[in-house]
This record gives C-alpha cells, structure tokens and sequence, in this order.
C-alpha cells in the first residue's frame, strides 16, 4: 500500500506530517530535469485553467515567461529537487530515500522498476500489466490551437465544473464523481476538439534564465546522487 502526490516533495509540512504518523516508511522521488519540468508543469497548469491561483494573477498570465514573472515561487519550487530533498531528509534517513531520473523512466524501465521494488522490499522480477500498456491510455502533453478556441475550452471547462461536476460530487461523492467524469472521457473530448499535441518550443532566452535559476540546484544533486546530470542543461 502507498501513497502518491507530485505536490508532496516540495511540500513545507508534508515531510513533518508524514513523520509524526509513519517514520518508518519507504520514500521514493521520481526527478526531471527541471528544465522541462517546470515548462511542463505550466502548460499542465494552464490546461486547469491555473486552478487555485489568484485570478488578478490568472488575468495577467498570457504566457510561459509570464508566470515565471508573476509566480515565480509557484512554478518553480518543484523543480529545486536537491533542496526539495533536504527537506524529507529532516526527518527521514537517507537509506528510505530511493531516487529515480525521469530518463532512466524512459530508456530502461524495466531496470528502474526492479530498482524500486528491491528498495521496497517486494519481488523485484514482477511486472505489471501496465508495463505493456502503451497508446492514449498514456498523458500526454498539449497546448491551446489558438487564443480564440482555448477561450472557448476555457470557458466550456469552467462551467462544466461549476454546473456539473461540483454539483455532483456534493450528492454523490469525489470517487464517485471522478468514475463517472472519466466514464465520460470529457476532458479527452475536449481536448481532440480544442487542444494539439505538444507544447510550443521554449525560447532559448527563457530556457538560458531557468538554467541560472537552477545551475546551483543541479550541481548539489549531483554530489548528493554521485551521477552525472549533465543532460539535463546540454
């Protein structure tokens, strides 16, 4: 049994809540370039139409560097893993901390998954159904196909949350709800219609200004893992 939250790593409380119920657990962190993470985490931010952020801030975000501007503590933390680390690490010993690369993800994942279950303490050589899983089942990124039709999805989103889904999940409950909404595949519909695959390039001057932000970062992970993170700024 396990629990899994992108926003736990970066967490302030996470670490000291997670102790004081259950020191003794086994942690794993999947890390990315944070580069491409925070690019990444944009865009995903900006097809949820920024939820949960302030809507004077929301009205001004018309662009990556913009909320790299406006909100920089936002959208940047996540990608500062070697402090994000630290942090658990307050509380946890390093020998509960398994770390993976999102490249390794990528180029061997059978390697990374027997990893992971040995530091787990389970059967190294399972392998799950979802290994030969391939296709739409997988998230993938996308970005607006023009200003006018992600107004359009925007405002087509915000009211099928505030007048359906909302509603529904004060009757019958979120789980319920969420079975029912990707039952639907709604958000699949909307993006074939009003979404393209992929994210627009990123502007080199504005890749040069993440990789200040995070050179520091980087190089103390580098020492704290022994590996080489070259790829990540080449």
């Amino acid at each position: 049994m396990g629990e899994v939250s992108a926003k736990y790593i970066s967490s302030d409380c996470a670490p000291r809540r997670a102790y004081s119920h259950l020191p003794n657990i086994k942690l794993f962190a999947s890390l990315r370039n944070p580069i491409d993470q925070t690019h990444s985490y944009y865009w995903h931010l900006q097809r949820q139409n920024f939820q949960g952020w302030r809507l004077e801030l929301v009205d001004r975000i018309e662009s990556f560097e913009d909320a790299i501007e406006d909100m920089p503590e936002k959208l940047l933390s996540p990608g500062f893993h070697y402090r994000n680390l630290q942090r658990w690490l307050q509380y946890y010993d390093r020998s509960q901390l398994h770390v993976i690369l999102f490249n390794d993800i990528k180029q061997e994942p059978e390697k990374v998954l027997s990893r992971l279950y040995k530091h787990l303490g389970v059967d190294p050589t399972f392998r799950p159904d979802s290994m030969k899983r391939t296709g739409h089942s997988a998230r993938r990124g996308t970005s607006p196909r023009g200003p006018i039709v992600e107004r359009v999805r925007q405002f087509l989103y915000m009211s099928l949350n505030r007048h359906l889904y909302h509603p529904l999940k004060r009757v019958i409950g979120p789980h319920t709800a969420d079975r029912i909404k990707e039952a639907l595949h709604l958000r699949q519909i909307m993006e074939r219609f009003f979404r393209k695959e992929g994210y627009p390039e990123m502007k080199l001057e504005t890749w040069e200004q993440l990789y200040e932000i995070f050179r520091e970062d980087i190089q103390k992970l580098e020492s704290f893992l022994d590996q080489d993170l070259s790829h990540w700024t080449s």
